[in-house]
């Protein structure tokens, strides 16, 4: 059993010197330090470890870094919820699974953009007042399981119209600009509209408003066998950074 100390976290300076060890991998982490987010996470830290719960959807997204060790000590006795959404790199899972039963696991590519290739600049900026329109489509074939409303508020998110109805749309999960550092998400295009290639300019359209206002990384996650997805990305100017693997957990 590990004899490392586990610690509460709350201060900010702190918390991201030690997320900016791992930009890239952190990049989620670092956006939730953002006032109105990170009154909604808990961390840990625990030797050169960090974890962190994020309250602010309906599932706890987990997340760590650093040694395993680390992370054994915080799931031991720091973070003890009853289930959590885990968001962890390959060899932190067996850590993971030492406290949570895990289901519905995702083999998953981070990506970061390295030099960006735009596509076609026609898509529409979706506001608050698209809402209706953007959870039916989102509605269609379970599509975007991690959007929330206050997503649209930053401004980000962009779509694709075919007759008048809206068929495809990219967004983003989070957007800081104290951390210069975006996660799109929300990318999701209507069953009988694919392979018309509406996602890339949608994401595209993401990507160019990003770096207009000054966000240096961009990252984005993208499950392993979707290689449609992943030559849209790459053909953008995508790479991949590291695999990791997402799924429900249950507390043993």
């Amino acid at each position: 059993m590990s004899s490392l100390s586990v610690r509460a976290l709350t201060d900010r300076v702190e918390i991201r010197t030690l997320l900016e060890r791992e930009r890239i991998w952190a990049a989620y982490a670092l956006g939730d330090l953002d006032d109105g987010l990170f009154a909604q996470c808990e961390w840990y830290a625990s030797g050169r470890a960090l974890a962190m719960i994020f309250k602010g959807l309906p599932f706890f997204p987990l997340y760590s870094q650093g040694e395993p060790e680390g992370v054994d000590a915080i799931l031991r006795c720091g973070i003890t919820l009853s289930s959590v959404f885990q968001h962890q790199r390959p060899e932190h899972v067996p850590i993971v699974e030492k406290y949570y039963r895990l289901s519905e696991l995702h083999p998953m590519w981070r990506m970061s953009l390295e030099a960006f290739r735009p596509q076609r600049a026609d898509a529409l900026r979706l506001g608050i007042d698209r809402l209706v329109q953007i959870q039916e489509l989102y509605h269609t074939d379970n599509g975007a399981d991690a959007f929330a409303p206050y997503q649209l508020a930053t401004g980000y998110f962009y779509g694709v119209e075919q007759d008048g109805n809206l068929v495809s749309v990219a967004g983003v999960h989070l957007a800081s600009h104290r951390s210069s550092i975006a996660a799109i998400g929300n990318v999701f295009t209507h069953p009988s509209y694919r392979g018309r290639g509406f996602a890339g300019r949608c994401v595209s359209a993401v990507v160019e408003a990003l770096q207009a206002d000054g966000i240096g990384t961009i990252i984005l996650n993208v499950e392993q066998p979707n290689l449609g997805a992943l030559r849209v990305y790459e053909r953008l100017g995508f790479v991949k950074y590291c695999p990791f693997i997402e799924g429900s957990a249950e507390r043993r």
